[in-house]
Order: structure tokens, then sequence, then C-alpha cells
């Protein structure tokens, strides 16, 4: 069978599209008898190309003719209208408990309330915040330029020895954290994107200060993180006057591209924080606890 039945993510999947480990980890089913299922890869005669579908753990030579028949018995529309409602009901929810699992980042050594609370009452740094809010919805980051920015930042966590589990996990991360991207840049959202641009700051600062620990600092990296560090706690006309001075102040290779100044390179590193902070929450676990809490109640 070509498609199957995650119970996991509530969504119809292609087997092309997962790994075969993600059956399991996905809870994935045949969307017609609910029978868990596991992918097969195989190379027809005579042919390059592999051929990828899923198959019951019953042996049965007409499991997939009577699948098959079965599922077409579901239009395509159908398929995208149930995986769009239920997309929506899992962007409602994590959004709910947004802050809760950032707040779960070891950065925080209290509580990040206190932490955001600190940031969020620095007029500078708000100034700042709602400015790159401007610019970004203006920039209207699209579904591709979004994955792209993803995929650079799961590439830092692959070279620094960090792990993602599998193409499927990652796909499904990257378009859950792009759907809550979206709604940030809302009117409605806009309170949680100051949330997760506090927390690209903060991130910012730390990655600058601990690279002055590993290595020497560049010239612009200092001069950066001296700049930002002093947001907080100064008044909105100082916090301007910085700021501008970071919009006139020219940097390039192997800092930033060519042609780009300092405020536009730190405008660019927290909002490649931010949506790596979104990429990386642990989405799957709360899917499942939620699960387990539901069982309960």
């Amino acid at each position: 069978m070509k498609l199957g039945y995650s119970i996991l993510l509530g969504e119809y999947i292609d087997a092309s599209h997962i790994q075969h480990t993600d059956c399991e980890l996905f809870q994935v089913v045949c969307p017609a008898c609910n029978e868990p299922v596991f992918k097969v890869e195989r190379v027809p005669n005579n042919t390059q190309n592999s051929v990828e579908y899923l198959s019951h753990y019953t042996v049965s030579n007409s499991y997939q003719p009577d699948c098959e028949l079965r599922i077409k018995g579901f239009s395509e529309s159908q398929f995208k209208k149930h995986n769009s409602i239920s997309r929506n009901q899992r962007l409602e929810y994590f959004l709910s408990v947004l802050r809760q699992m950032i707040g779960q980042n070891p950065i925080y050594a209290n509580s990040y309330k206190k932490t955001h609370g600190q940031l969020n009452g620095s007029k500078s740094l708000k100034w700042f915040r709602e400015r790159l809010y401007e610019h970004t919805i203006n920039q209207n980051i699209i579904e591709q330029a979004f994955y792209d920015i993803s995929d650079e930042y799961i590439n830092d966590i692959t070279s620094a020895g960090g792990n993602i589990r599998t193409a499927f996990s990652v796909s499904v991360q990257k378009r859950i954290a792009f759907d809550m991207w979206k709604y940030l840049l809302s009117k409605k959202g806009q309170s949680n994107y100051d949330f997760l641009f506090n927390h690209g700051y903060i991130n910012l600062l730390g990655r600058l200060m601990q690279a002055n620990t590993t290595r020497k600092w560049l010239p612009e990296e200092e001069l950066m993180a001296n700049y930002l560090s002093k947001l907080v706690n100064i008044s909105k006309e100082k916090g301007i006057h910085i700021l501008a001075q970071m919009g006139s102040t020219p940097v390039g290779p192997p800092f930033a591209i060519a042609g780009s100044d300092l405020l536009s390179k730190a405008a660019s590193e927290i909002t490649h924080e931010m949506i790596g902070a979104l990429i990386a929450l642990p989405f799957f676990e709360q899917i499942k606890n939620a699960q387990k809490l539901k069982a309960l109640a």
C-alpha cells in the first residue's frame, strides 16, 4: 500500500516519506484494517528505481490489491482535509505549551519567567524586537526559505556531533515548526513571537560568549556581543542610538555575507536562533505525553 495512517500524528502518510524505523515510532497502521505495517523497498526486475510501499506483517499475497481497493474509497481531497484538521489541532496544542517547552532549555538555570520578565522590561530591546517583527512580516519568509534556514540549523547540530532521528521526523518537525512560525507572525501570535525573540537573543549572546572561551573572538563578534548586551539596561533612546551604530557598521566575510552591516547580521542570527529553537522543540514527546494524559483521564 502507498499510504499508511500514523496514530501518533493523526495523519495519513506516504510510504516514500518515512524510514523503516518510523513505522514503530509514529505508530503507522493500515488505514483500512488498522493493523500495524512495515516499510518495504524493492527493485523490480530490469529496473533501477526502487519501489517503496507499506506491508502488513501477516503474509498474504492478496494484501496489496485488497487494501489498495479499500484505500481508493477515499479521495485525495479527503486525505488532505483530514490532515489539515489534524495539523490545526496539533498547532493549537503546541502553542499552548510553547513557553513551557522552551523553558526546559538548560540556559534557564532558574525560572524562564523571571528571565523573560527582565527582557520584556527593557524598552530598548522592546523597540528592537518590534522592528524585527515588522521586518520579518514584510520579508515574508516562505516555506522553502524557512526550510533552508532549518537545514542550516540541523547541519550545525550534526556537524557538532548531534543527531536528528530520521528523514521523516525531520520533515514533520520542519512542517510543524513552519506552521508555528506563520502563526507567531500574526497579531494573535505576537506575544509568543516576542517570547521566542527573547530566547533567540539569549541564545545568540550565549553562543558569542561561548565562542570567546573556545577560541579568540573575531573583532565583529566582540563588537556585536558588546552592543547587544548593553541593550537590556539602557533607555529606548540610547538603545536606538546603539542599533543605529550597528546599522552603520559594515561587515563582511568570513563573519557575514558581503554588503552586510552589524545590525542586519545580528537580526539574521537572532532569527536563525528563533527558527532553530522551533526545530529543536520536543514535539513528539509532547504528543506522547498528551496521549498518556488523555488515556488516564
